[in-house]
């Protein structure tokens, strides 16, 4: 009888060796991505995240001429290493690295401490064989961030429609100011969209002076993943969305646990950033589209939803953190036929490789032409359920970062 397995997202039971491809088939465009409920006025919004099988992993094809056995052996690391924090059974340490399993006892492991020590208890024995356990060294912040950054997209895509006299003639748009793209590396394929996405926010914030003051402690760097996850679990012991720390076990430094917008939020509001979350929580046209969301955009970018005010310090317009069930993305602009015609968002995706940007942005030798394909984005092109965006406001002041530790959402349409 051949084995079956329940897809994460559905919840339908199919054949084991086509959940991946069954799995992967709800985050192409054009295909619903499923998606939690609730949330909105005054209640916490519905965690959108990547779900129990990876974004991006291998194609079903390349799987299926792996041997068996390897991978078994990689979906069991990416279990282990996915999973909620693992508590130390000799001392009750969470979070630590080395890790020690035991290869007799069942979901038994030890720290370096209690494992040099001998620690035994009722069922584990110091005679016991130990398999370590240890999750990839993460790489220096330079060389995580150089690998995977290419800079100055946005200006460059700014410079690219204003030196089009065609498009500039007929089209209206509005872009970010310099904003980088952050390319998923070997290293984070898989989960590590969130934080991408994240960077690519950051990168235009530290550019304006009133949020490099509070970002960081000032240091002016985009933080690398590993850092990322450090200030996130520092927004946690805060107290800032608890209800979120709570259902990632309290622990991220370390894991390939995945990130949605409300840590977004939670990291950003940690360091006097003010953030807005606007839930689009049901589709607005048949069959699964939401020209509600692109009409907000195009609002936002265009002033009526303006995020400078007082003590924002922004003249330009901040990316938009774009997070739906299984992906994020970041928007960077929108542009449109004159006078009303279809508006498209225009879109930087932490799965462009940092190669294939090169080619998009026109960095390549010889080329100077960008290739606006690979940013736009229709209504017909994005079909999840559900939709939420991080806005950035302004800054806090200390008094208003108390009130911001609860994380509410705005929906669209109103209830």
């Amino acid at each position: 009888q051949e084995a079956m397995a329940q897809c994460p997202v559905c919840e339908l039971l199919v054949a084991a060796a086509a959940v991946d491809a069954h799995v992967n088939a709800h985050f192409d465009d054009g295909h619903s991505a499923g998606g939690g409920g609730g949330g909105g006025g005054g209640r916490r919004p519905p965690l959108l995240r990547q779900t129990r099988l990876p974004f991006g992993h291998p194609p079903p094809a390349a799987a299926a001429t792996a041997p068996t056995s390897a991978r078994c052996g990689a979906r069991r690391d990416r279990e282990e290493f996915v999973c909620a924090s693992v508590v130390c059974d000799g001392c009750g340490v969470a979070n630590f690295l080395p890790r020690y399993r035991c290869t007799v006892c069942t979901d038994y492991d030890l720290c370096q401490a209690c494992r040099n020590r001998g620690a035994e208890t009722l069922k584990h024995k110091a005679s016991h064989p130990l398999t370590k356990v240890n999750l990839p060294a993460a790489p220096t912040p330079d060389g995580y961030l150089g690998s995977s950054r290419t800079s100055g997209v946005t200006t460059l895509l700014r410079e690219y429609y204003n030196a089009r006299e065609d498009l500039s003639r007929n089209l209206a748009f509005s872009i970010a100011d310099h904003t980088d793209h952050f390319a998923s590396a070997p290293e984070d394929k898989g989960w590590g969209c969130g934080y991408r996405n994240i960077q690519m926010l950051c990168s235009f914030l530290l550019r304006v002076p009133v949020f490099r003051e509070v970002l960081f402690g000032g240091r002016g760097e985009v933080p690398s993943i590993s850092e990322l996850q450090m200030y996130i679990e520092s927004a946690w012991a805060q107290g800032f969305d608890p209800e979120g720390s709570r259902m990632l076990g309290r622990c991220i430094v370390g894991t390939h646990k995945w990130i949605g917008a409300t840590e977004c939020i939670a990291l950003l509001c940690a360091n006097r950033v003010r953030c807005r979350l606007v839930e689009f929580h049901r589709p607005t046209r048949p069959p699964n589209e939401h020209p509600a969301l692109f009409e907000w955009v195009w609002a936002y970018f265009h002033g009526g939803k303006h995020c400078g005010g007082a003590g924002g310090g922004l003249r330009e317009y901040a990316p938009l953190y774009l997070q739906y069930q299984g992906h994020s993305r970041t928007v960077v602009g929108v542009d449109r036929k004159r006078p009303d015609g279809e508006i498209r968002l225009l879109i930087l995706d932490p799965s462009t490789s940092k190669e294939q940007m090169a080619i998009s942005a026109g960095l390549c030798s010889g080329s100077s032409r960008c290739n606006l394909r690979a940013f736009r984005r229709t209504t017909s092109s994005l079909h999840a359920q559900q939709y939420q965006i991080v806005m950035v406001e302004g800054v806090l002041s200390l008094e208003e970062q108390l009130a911001h530790k609860v994380i509410v959402s705005e929906r669209v349409p109103p209830d």
